[in-house]
């Protein structure tokens, strides 16, 4: 199963897009989001949500701390079952653990993990969408977690939090939104709790009550949680995504853009893969082929551009790598597929 958020968060974002007067319509054209996607049903996939949030940016940014005020309310408004099963929980430590597990149901593009070293727990945020997002969803997420893991304690939990991102204009919101002062320039975004603050047993945890919540959630989204998603369907987004937004980049470059983003290496990302019974380059190709398609069909782009943009050395590099797919030439495929 392909990554994907559900239709909810950006539901959310476009309410707010709309509150200061920006054009919606635009943005989910330009994203590729259609309306059925949209709200409690809808899921995005992965490279359309990462679009969206890269037209939406400049306007989400988190310049104040409005966001940070009723973040949790509208989390759980959104997704009860699972918040609600997060909310009463036996210390805050299962907690977050049931957050990391389960948090497929809101969304699963980029990779949350935990680690411990008996003494710290670390929760580290991989963006494993364009580079020019930044630390922002992570950013969302620690805020999420945080105020989870304080209904459960008493303790006042120390919180070490390392992002990616250059300090600028609203890192000082940021910090005051998370209550820590922030590590900046890292080369991972990560939040670290004492262990000893996350184990102390839940005072309102009512295990009656989390029964009946746990066994709702499996019941509603069971079906959905059981579905894997496959590494290699996660790279296959990734180049699909680059080419879909015609960014024009040297295969080898976009092998390293890939390795990068996802925190692996060439031999380890060639390895998964091939686990999957696939390699990268026939990822690639595919990738290229259904786009070449894709653009022969709706835009206006010459043969000779389509060309340059998915990375052929030459037009007749491209015509032959066609033609060995379609059994005819790109023009021939133009000239039939428009009359």
């Amino acid at each position: 199963m392909k990554k994907s958020v559900s239709g909810l968060v950006v539901m959310r974002g476009l309410d707010r897009l709309h509150e200061l007067g920006v054009d919606t319509d635009s943005i989910l054209a330009r994203s590729g989001i259609g309306q059925e996607q949209i709200g409690k049903n809808g899921r995005i996939p992965a490279k359309n949500f990462y679009s969206y949030m890269l037209n939406a940016k400049d306007f989400l940014s988190l310049k104040d701390s409005s966001f940070f005020d009723n973040s949790l309310q509208m989390l759980y408004t959104d997704y009860p079952d699972l918040i609600g099963m997060c909310l009463n929980n036996k210390t805050a430590l299962d907690a977050l653990m049931m957050y990391v597990k389960y948090r497929k149901v809101i969304g699963d593009c980029d990779e949350v993990s935990l680690s411990n070293n008996g003494e710290y727990i670390r929760v580290e945020y991989k963006n494993e969408g364009p580079i020019e997002l930044g630390a922002s969803n992570a950013v969302f997420n620690f805020d999420f977690i945080r105020k989870i893991l304080l209904v459960h304690t008493s303790a006042n939990i120390t919180t070490h939090v390392s992002l990616t991102d250059k300090k600028n204009v609203f890192s000082k919101v940021i910090e005051a939104g998370l209550e820590t002062r922030c590590i900046w320039e890292e080369n991972k975004n990560y939040m670290e709790f004492n262990l000893k603050d996350l184990t102390e047993c839940s005072p309102n945890y009512n295990p009656n009550l989390f029964k009946l919540q746990f066994g709702k959630f499996k019941k509603d989204f069971g079906d959905f949680l059981s579905k894997g998603s496959l590494f290699s369907s996660h790279v296959y987004d990734m180049i699909d995504f680059h080419f879909s937004e015609r960014k024009g980049l040297e295969e080898n470059n976009l092998l390293n853009k890939i390795c990068n983003a996802m925190g692996v290496s060439r031999w380890t990302l060639n390895r998964k893969l091939q686990e999957e019974n696939i390699s990268y380059r026939e990822l690639l190709n595919k990738v290229k082929m259904n786009v070449s398609l894709k653009m022969l069909r709706e835009s206006s782009l010459s043969i000779q551009e389509i060309s340059e943009l998915l990375g052929f050395s030459s037009q007749t590099a491209f015509y032959r790598f066609f033609k060995g797919k379609m059994n005819e030439s790109p023009s021939e495929f133009k000239h039939r597929i428009r009359c």
